[in-house]
């Protein structure tokens, strides 16, 4: 399907501005010998672009000042994996990490409420994940304010913590296999995204901007980016595989799945 040219602009405008900074900022930190961390850098991205398709809000995570949603998030992550394993996990009081976990959810839940309180007020934009939510029906009736608030916070978790992985171990891997990331730069360049040669310096304002209609004549860029999916799928939750007869793999076995009787 096709991204509504609202969505897609304001996406864009997202994508524009952490792309032109991002690799200014790397390009100081590197010089400096400091370490930049793409992880946080990739999480911030994906955060803005979310916050402009679920809810047509700049987050404002690339203007790089703290964020207390991404400082909550990863704590609410841990919790709900506990959670799976063990359901009275919170009830662990006596552990720092649960108490600490418990404080995030509780703010977490505070920021989703006040997030739920500015869509009733100020419906968003109908180019919007959330809009659509507040028009869907169930059984003839819209969604309640929980029910809501439990598909946005699934959305903006899902929607971009996966998507910042799959950028941070693309770029890890590209970098350990320069050979293969010159031949991405230059297949880039060919399309005049990207400077072409080996130093792969130039102003941003001579690139322009990646378009749908590109990704059909980058080939290597999208071999690239499946294998890092093959490789490091960044949500392997639930993607448990049947064998259907013994493999061999790499010197073990892997015995066929049997049912039981």
């Amino acid at each position: 399907g096709s991204v509504p040219p609202a969505a897609a602009a304001a996406a864009a405008g997202t994508d524009a501005r952490s792309t032109t900074q991002l690799p200014s900022d790397i390009g100081a930190a590197a010089g400096g010998g400091a370490v930049f961390d793409v992880s946080d850098a990739a999480k911030r991205i994906t955060s803005d672009v979310m916050g402009q398709m679920l809810f047509g809000e700049d987050l404002q995570g690339t203007q790089w000042k703290p964020s207390e949603y991404l400082e909550l998030f990863y704590p609410v992550l841990r919790a709900q994996g506990e959670l799976i394993n063990n359901p009275f996990h919170l009830w662990q009081l006596w552990r720092r990490d649960v108490r600490l976990q418990r404080g995030c959810l509780a703010k977490h839940n505070d920021i989703m409420d006040r997030k739920m309180d500015r869509l009733m007020a100020q419906p968003p934009p109908d180019y919007t994940i959330a809009a659509h939510l507040l028009k869907a029906r169930v059984d003839g009736r819209p969604l309640n304010r929980n029910q809501l608030k439990t598909e946005v916070a699934a959305f903006m978790a899902a929607g971009f913590e996966t998507t910042s992985h799959a950028i941070t171990w693309t770029l890890a891997a590209l970098a350990a296999h320069q050979d293969i990331q010159q031949q991405l730069v230059d297949e880039l360049a060919s399309l005049g995204l990207a400077a072409a040669g080996a130093g792969g310096s130039a102003d941003s304002s001579q690139l322009r901007d990646i378009d749908q209609s590109d990704f059909s004549r980058l080939p290597l860029m999208s071999a690239v980016i499946k294998e890092t999916l093959r490789l490091c799928p960044p949500a392997p939750w639930g993607g448990t595989k049947r064998a259907p007869a013994d493999v061999q793999l790499c010197g073990f076995t892997v015995k066929k799945v049997r049912d039981a009787s």
